[in-house]
Protein backbone atom coordinates (compact mmCIF):
# COMPACT_ATOMS: atom_id res chain seq x y z
CA UNK A 1 0.00 0.00 0.00
CA UNK A 2 1.69 3.46 -1.14
CA UNK A 3 2.38 5.80 1.99
CA UNK A 4 -0.39 8.65 2.37
CA UNK A 5 1.51 12.01 2.11
CA UNK A 6 0.87 13.96 5.35
CA UNK A 7 0.15 17.29 6.51
CA UNK A 8 2.81 18.12 9.41
CA UNK A 9 1.35 20.01 12.87
CA UNK A 10 3.38 23.14 11.75
CA UNK A 11 1.58 22.99 8.27
CA UNK A 12 -1.21 22.73 9.47
CA UNK A 13 -1.35 25.59 11.35
CA UNK A 14 0.62 27.91 9.26
CA UNK A 15 -2.49 26.72 6.89
CA UNK A 16 -4.92 27.87 9.26
CA UNK A 17 -3.00 31.26 9.69
CA UNK A 18 -3.10 31.51 5.75
CA UNK A 19 -6.89 31.09 5.59
CA UNK A 20 -7.22 33.82 8.21
CA UNK A 21 -4.88 36.21 6.39
CA UNK A 22 -7.48 35.86 3.54
CA UNK A 23 -10.63 36.06 5.41
CA UNK A 24 -9.19 39.33 6.65
CA UNK A 25 -7.90 40.26 3.48
CA UNK A 26 -11.57 39.70 1.88
CA UNK A 27 -13.00 41.61 5.34
CA UNK A 28 -10.63 44.99 4.14
CA UNK A 29 -11.78 44.98 0.69
CA UNK A 30 -15.60 44.73 1.30
CA UNK A 31 -14.85 47.30 3.77
CA UNK A 32 -12.79 49.74 1.83
CA UNK A 33 -15.67 49.23 -1.01
CA UNK A 34 -18.45 50.05 1.64
CA UNK A 35 -16.20 53.36 2.36
CA UNK A 36 -15.79 54.04 -0.80
CA UNK A 37 -19.67 53.66 -1.40
CA UNK A 38 -20.72 55.75 1.54
CA UNK A 39 -18.44 58.23 1.32
CA UNK A 40 -19.58 59.13 -2.29
CA UNK A 41 -23.42 58.60 -1.35
CA UNK A 42 -22.66 61.53 1.30
CA UNK A 43 -21.67 64.28 -0.86
CA UNK A 44 -24.20 63.01 -3.01
CA UNK A 45 -27.24 63.48 -0.28
CA UNK A 46 -24.80 66.81 -0.20
CA UNK A 47 -25.53 68.09 -3.70
CA UNK A 48 -29.11 66.74 -3.69
CA UNK A 49 -29.80 68.83 -0.98
CA UNK A 50 -29.08 71.61 -2.83
CA UNK A 51 -30.48 71.20 -6.05
CA UNK A 52 -33.39 69.92 -4.19
CA UNK A 53 -33.80 73.57 -2.63
CA UNK A 54 -33.71 75.49 -6.12
CA UNK A 55 -36.58 72.76 -7.08
CA UNK A 56 -38.63 74.20 -4.64
CA UNK A 57 -38.24 77.47 -5.48
CA UNK A 58 -38.92 76.84 -9.09
CA UNK A 59 -42.03 74.85 -7.59
CA UNK A 60 -43.37 78.12 -6.07
CA UNK A 61 -43.16 79.93 -9.24
CA UNK A 62 -44.55 77.44 -10.99
CA UNK A 63 -47.40 77.33 -8.67
CA UNK A 64 -47.58 81.14 -9.00
CA UNK A 65 -48.20 80.92 -12.93
CA UNK A 66 -51.26 78.19 -11.99
CA UNK A 67 -52.41 80.73 -9.77
CA UNK A 68 -52.15 83.24 -12.73
CA UNK A 69 -50.14 85.65 -10.32
CA UNK A 70 -47.18 85.51 -13.06
CA UNK A 71 -46.88 84.81 -16.47
CA UNK A 72 -44.93 81.72 -17.66
CA UNK A 73 -42.56 83.66 -18.86
CA UNK A 74 -42.04 85.80 -15.95
CA UNK A 75 -41.59 82.79 -13.87
CA UNK A 76 -39.01 81.27 -15.82
CA UNK A 77 -37.21 84.58 -15.66
CA UNK A 78 -37.31 84.75 -12.07
CA UNK A 79 -36.14 81.07 -11.82
CA UNK A 80 -33.27 81.98 -14.25
CA UNK A 81 -31.94 84.75 -11.92
CA UNK A 82 -32.40 82.39 -8.92
CA UNK A 83 -30.26 79.77 -10.69
CA UNK A 84 -27.79 82.12 -11.93
CA UNK A 85 -27.47 84.05 -8.40
CA UNK A 86 -27.33 80.82 -6.03
CA UNK A 87 -24.29 79.79 -4.89
CA UNK A 88 -22.76 77.65 -1.69
CA UNK A 89 -19.57 76.07 -0.39
CA UNK A 90 -17.45 78.87 -1.33
CA UNK A 91 -17.91 79.51 -4.94
CA UNK A 92 -20.04 76.10 -5.98
CA UNK A 93 -23.10 77.18 -8.21
CA UNK A 94 -25.87 75.96 -10.36
CA UNK A 95 -27.26 75.45 -13.54
CA UNK A 96 -30.08 74.36 -15.35
CA UNK A 97 -30.91 73.14 -19.28
CA UNK A 98 -33.48 71.55 -20.99
CA UNK A 99 -33.65 68.17 -22.64
CA UNK A 100 -32.51 70.22 -26.43
CA UNK A 101 -29.34 70.96 -23.77
CA UNK A 102 -30.03 74.69 -24.49
CA UNK A 103 -28.48 76.53 -21.17
CA UNK A 104 -30.85 78.68 -19.61
CA UNK A 105 -28.91 79.59 -16.35
CA UNK A 106 -25.59 79.14 -15.41
CA UNK A 107 -24.12 80.31 -12.04
CA UNK A 108 -20.75 80.92 -12.73
CA UNK A 109 -21.18 82.39 -16.24
CA UNK A 110 -24.82 84.03 -16.78
CA UNK A 111 -23.34 85.07 -20.37
CA UNK A 112 -23.75 81.28 -21.87
CA UNK A 113 -27.26 82.11 -21.60
CA UNK A 114 -29.01 79.85 -24.81
CA UNK A 115 -25.84 77.87 -25.35
CA UNK A 116 -26.03 74.64 -26.87
CA UNK A 117 -24.21 72.46 -24.57
CA UNK A 118 -24.92 68.78 -26.59
CA UNK A 119 -21.14 68.65 -28.03
CA UNK A 120 -19.41 69.45 -24.13
CA UNK A 121 -17.47 66.74 -22.90
CA UNK A 122 -14.79 66.69 -20.64
CA UNK A 123 -10.98 65.59 -21.52
CA UNK A 124 -11.81 62.40 -21.21
CA UNK A 125 -14.37 61.74 -23.38
CA UNK A 126 -17.44 61.84 -20.76
CA UNK A 127 -20.75 64.00 -22.61
CA UNK A 128 -21.42 65.85 -19.33
CA UNK A 129 -24.75 67.28 -20.11
CA UNK A 130 -25.85 64.54 -22.32
CA UNK A 131 -25.32 62.13 -19.82
CA UNK A 132 -26.76 64.55 -16.55
CA UNK A 133 -30.24 64.94 -19.26
CA UNK A 134 -30.14 60.95 -19.37
CA UNK A 135 -30.02 60.24 -15.67
CA UNK A 136 -32.45 63.29 -15.23
CA UNK A 137 -35.27 61.63 -17.71
CA UNK A 138 -34.79 57.88 -17.25
CA UNK A 139 -34.53 58.35 -13.20
CA UNK A 140 -35.91 61.72 -12.42
CA UNK A 141 -32.71 62.40 -10.97
CA UNK A 142 -29.00 60.96 -10.63
CA UNK A 143 -25.12 61.38 -10.73
CA UNK A 144 -22.32 61.64 -13.18
CA UNK A 145 -18.87 61.53 -12.67
CA UNK A 146 -16.04 63.60 -14.87
CA UNK A 147 -13.06 65.54 -14.59
CA UNK A 148 -12.89 68.82 -15.14
CA UNK A 149 -10.03 71.66 -14.52
CA UNK A 150 -10.47 73.89 -11.16
CA UNK A 151 -11.03 77.82 -11.70
CA UNK A 152 -8.05 79.64 -10.71
CA UNK A 153 -6.20 76.27 -10.91
CA UNK A 154 -3.07 77.41 -13.91
CA UNK A 155 -1.78 74.02 -13.87
CA UNK A 156 -4.36 72.88 -15.51
CA UNK A 157 -4.74 69.59 -13.68
CA UNK A 158 -7.60 67.48 -14.44
CA UNK A 159 -9.42 66.88 -10.98
CA UNK A 160 -12.27 64.59 -10.52
CA UNK A 161 -15.73 65.98 -9.79
CA UNK A 162 -19.80 65.18 -9.38
CA UNK A 163 -22.54 66.15 -10.60
CA UNK A 164 -25.92 65.42 -9.36
CA UNK A 165 -29.27 66.82 -11.73
CA UNK A 166 -32.73 66.51 -11.32
CA UNK A 167 -35.62 66.78 -13.84
CA UNK A 168 -38.03 69.79 -12.97
CA UNK A 169 -40.73 68.25 -15.75
CA UNK A 170 -43.20 71.58 -15.70
CA UNK A 171 -40.67 73.61 -17.71
CA UNK A 172 -38.59 70.64 -19.24
CA UNK A 173 -35.06 71.74 -17.33
CA UNK A 174 -33.23 69.90 -15.76
CA UNK A 175 -31.60 71.74 -12.55
CA UNK A 176 -28.10 70.59 -11.60
CA UNK A 177 -25.13 71.35 -9.48
CA UNK A 178 -21.34 69.87 -9.40
CA UNK A 179 -18.57 69.59 -6.85
CA UNK A 180 -14.84 68.50 -7.12
CA UNK A 181 -14.30 65.07 -5.02
CA UNK A 182 -10.58 65.38 -4.82
CA UNK A 183 -11.13 65.54 -1.07
CA UNK A 184 -13.51 62.43 -1.03
CA UNK A 185 -10.73 60.27 -2.76
CA UNK A 186 -7.55 61.76 -0.44
CA UNK A 187 -9.70 60.23 2.49
CA UNK A 188 -10.51 57.47 1.07
CA UNK A 189 -6.85 57.07 -0.05
CA UNK A 190 -5.65 57.94 3.70
CA UNK A 191 -8.20 55.13 5.12
CA UNK A 192 -6.90 52.29 2.57
CA UNK A 193 -3.07 53.54 3.78
CA UNK A 194 -4.20 52.84 6.70
CA UNK A 195 -5.84 49.43 6.54
CA UNK A 196 -2.82 48.07 4.40
CA UNK A 197 -0.45 49.05 7.48
CA UNK A 198 -2.60 47.91 9.73
CA UNK A 199 -3.03 44.68 7.20
CA UNK A 200 0.61 44.17 7.10
CA UNK A 201 1.66 44.31 10.75
CA UNK A 202 -0.99 42.03 11.64
CA UNK A 203 0.14 39.46 8.76
CA UNK A 204 4.01 39.99 10.50
CA UNK A 205 2.40 39.22 13.60
CA UNK A 206 0.49 36.44 12.69
CA UNK A 207 3.28 34.69 10.52
CA UNK A 208 5.54 35.60 14.06
CA UNK A 209 2.96 33.88 16.55
CA UNK A 210 1.85 30.94 14.37
CA UNK A 211 5.90 30.15 14.07
CA UNK A 212 6.18 30.28 17.90
CA UNK A 213 2.83 28.11 18.20
CA UNK A 214 4.25 25.72 15.43
CA UNK A 215 7.52 25.42 16.67
CA UNK A 216 6.26 24.97 20.56
CA UNK A 217 4.17 22.02 19.53
CA UNK A 218 6.39 20.52 16.80
CA UNK A 219 9.67 20.16 18.30
CA UNK A 220 8.44 17.99 21.39
CA UNK A 221 6.52 15.79 18.85
CA UNK A 222 9.28 15.47 17.19
CA UNK A 223 11.37 14.62 20.00
CA UNK A 224 8.90 12.10 21.12
CA UNK A 225 8.67 10.34 17.69
CA UNK A 226 12.03 9.68 17.80
CA UNK A 227 12.58 8.78 21.55
CA UNK A 228 10.01 6.01 20.07
CA UNK A 229 12.05 4.92 17.12
CA UNK A 230 14.55 4.39 19.34
CA UNK A 231 12.74 2.14 21.53
CA UNK A 232 11.54 0.07 18.99
CA UNK A 233 15.55 -0.43 17.70
CA UNK A 234 15.80 -1.35 21.25
CA UNK A 235 17.23 1.28 23.17
CA UNK A 236 14.71 1.61 26.35
CA UNK A 237 17.46 3.30 28.92
CA UNK A 238 17.50 6.62 27.30
CA UNK A 239 15.25 9.22 29.53
CA UNK A 240 12.09 9.80 27.54
CA UNK A 241 11.92 13.83 26.73
CA UNK A 242 9.49 16.47 28.03
CA UNK A 243 7.71 14.16 31.13
CA UNK A 244 8.27 17.03 32.84
CA UNK A 245 5.70 19.56 31.12
CA UNK A 246 2.07 19.90 31.87
CA UNK A 247 0.29 19.92 28.48
CA UNK A 248 -1.18 17.02 26.88
CA UNK A 249 2.51 16.40 25.42
CA UNK A 250 3.89 16.04 28.41
CA UNK A 251 1.07 13.99 29.26
CA UNK A 252 2.02 11.71 25.90
CA UNK A 253 5.71 11.75 27.40
CA UNK A 254 4.71 10.45 30.18
CA UNK A 255 2.76 7.59 29.00
CA UNK A 256 5.43 6.82 26.83
CA UNK A 257 7.51 6.75 29.45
Amino acid sequence: MPKKARLGVGARIYAIVVAAILVTVSIGLVINAITLRNSYALRELHLRDVVDVMVSQLVALDAAVQGGDLSRKEAMEQGIQLVNDASYDGGNYLFAFDQDLTLHAHGRNPARRGENVEGFSDPNGVRVYVELAAVAEEDGSGSVFYSAKRKGDDSGTLRPKMSFARAFEPWGWVVATGSYIEDVEAQIAHVRKLAMIALGIGIVFLAAFSWAIARSIAKPLFGLEERMKSMREGDLDADVPFTGAGSELGSMARSID
